[in-house]
């Protein structure tokens, strides 16, 4: 319901924090960061916690929408290092974006738009999956959104901004 008590959340993340991050699944972890980033929470010990644990577990189990959960989770925070973000952006590959839905297309470029990090040749690679797929497979808000994702991070082609 997007209502929270304050008491209530610093409890758990005090909770959490004891635990360490080894005793927390993926699952849990991807929803904890998601909770957290949306609640405003950026001053909580847990995305260090969190950071620190996911570095060291790596990415290899978790799903592609448990790590769009972490990305949110911490950019919505203002959170993260730049080698944190490097880390996750990694884990996707080029044969990846072939099986990405037009929401997952659309959320990986907000991300990684987002995070800052120098974008190299993955937005390359997403580009020529989203003229693959082409205009009609996205929703006019997910298009302008992506535009809007390779211009802040200075790529995309001709073709793709007259999308």
């Amino acid at each position: 319901a997007e209502r929270y008590d304050n008491n209530l959340v610093t409890e758990i993340e005090s909770e959490l924090c004891l635990r360490n991050g080894k005793q927390i699944g993926n699952a849990q972890l991807c929803q904890v960061t998601w909770f957290l980033g949306r609640m405003g929470k950026e001053t909580s010990k847990l995305f260090d916690v969190i950071e620190a644990e996911v570095l060291q577990r790596g990415l290899r189990k978790f799903s592609k929408e448990e790590k769009f959960l972490l990305m949110r989770g911490f950019i919505e925070a203002s959170r993260g290092s730049k080698r944190f973000y490097k880390f996750l952006f990694s884990s996707f590959s080029e044969k990846d974006f072939s099986s990405f839905t037009a929401k997952d297309i659309f959320e990986f470029a907000w991300c990684f738009s987002e995070a800052g990090v120098e974008p190299g040749t993955v937005f390359e690679a997403l580009e020529k999956e989203i003229l693959n797929k082409g205009k009609e497979y996205f929703s006019e808000i997910q298009v302008m959104s992506i535009k809007k994702s390779f211009k802040k991070v200075g790529k995309g082609s001709k073709e793709l901004f007259e999308l």
